[in-house]
């Protein structure tokens, strides 16, 4: 089965599942809810995001430099920096980098997750750890994450609770 297929099907599964229904419920009620209340407090954060779009939209254009620059400053300050051309080569060059058998803790990164890295480590023997509480429940839940900013957002509370008591013995 392709990627997008594989896709469609959890999208599908997901919408049926209502477990799922009840925490996104729950979240776009406090999304909106919280929303209202900072654009309230802070109404030029609106033109702040047209601002960041701007120079998001000229940052994809001028990806190659920017890395590059970011690269450059990186090694004049002692440290070294890696440009991967694809996700193979990026998983190659980390993979490289830590070997087999080591503790690995991982920040949060879309890039990593959309290029699986933190399974390719276990793959390779690694124990890895997310250090990002949603990432941490998607990784001991066996799922994949289902927003950017709250990987866990579609499990609802109960199921965190119910999950946390068993890596934790129930204390």
């Amino acid at each position: 089965m392709s990627i997008s297929k594989d896709y469609r099907k959890e999208l599908r599964d997901a919408a049926g599942n209502e477990r799922i229904r009840l925490a996104l419920s729950r979240a776009i009620k406090s999304y909106r809810e919280n929303t209202y209340n900072a654009l309230k407090k802070f109404p030029h954060t609106i033109k702040m995001a047209e601002e960041v779009k701007l120079i998001k939209e000229h940052s994809i254009h001028h990806m190659l430099a920017l890395a590059r620059q970011a690269g450059q400053s990186i090694e004049e300050n002692k440290g070294k920096a890696y440009i991967a051309k694809t996700a193979e080569e990026a998983l190659e060059i980390i993979s490289g980098l830590v070997g087999k058998g080591k503790l690995v803790v991982k920040a949060k990164s879309m890039t990593a997750e959309e290029i699986g890295l933190r399974e390719h480590l276990e793959e390779a023997g690694n124990d890895v750890y997310e250090t990002d509480l949603g990432e941490f429940i998607i990784q001991k839940l066996g799922s994949r994450p289902m927003h950017i900013l709250s990987p866990a957002i579609h499990v609802p509370r109960e199921d965190v609770a119910k999950l946390f008591s068993e890596i934790t013995g129930g204390r």
